[in-house]
């Protein structure tokens, strides 16, 4: 997955709020709550890592990291990815998804040659 951004464009966009991780933490935000809201679980993992060497020399190169808080049903790095199927009594990404495969259950044939 690393290298879907070489191979395809994606626009910073000024829409959704953004926040460095250093501003994440000064917010007393947990890698929990990213989690929670959908962030993509690699940008999750480094903010736990920035957190936990907050007091090293390795967070300094962190701390400009960014997270797009994206709103439902937008999600992805920059927010640039969007279910349509949303209803607005879904409250994350997990209930989307849970909901839509609970609703299109799926039913398997057998097929032959």
């Amino acid at each position: 997955m690393n290298e879907l951004p070489s191979k395809f464009h994606i626009e910073d966009n000024d829409i959704f709020p953004k926040f460095t991780f250093g501003e994440l933490s000064k917010l007393s935000i947990t890698s929990q709550q990213l989690y929670l809201w959908s962030a993509p679980i690699d940008l999750v993992e480094r903010y736990q890592f920035y957190l936990n060497q907050l007091l090293t020399f390795n967070a300094i190169s962190l701390e400009k990291q960014v997270f797009y808080n994206c709103t439902l049903p937008r999600f992805g790095s920059m927010c640039q990815y969007e279910i349509i199927y949303y209803h607005s009594n879904h409250s994350s990404l997990y209930e989307i998804i849970r909901d839509y495969y609970l609703s299109y259950e799926y039913n398997s044939t057998n097929f032959t040659c």
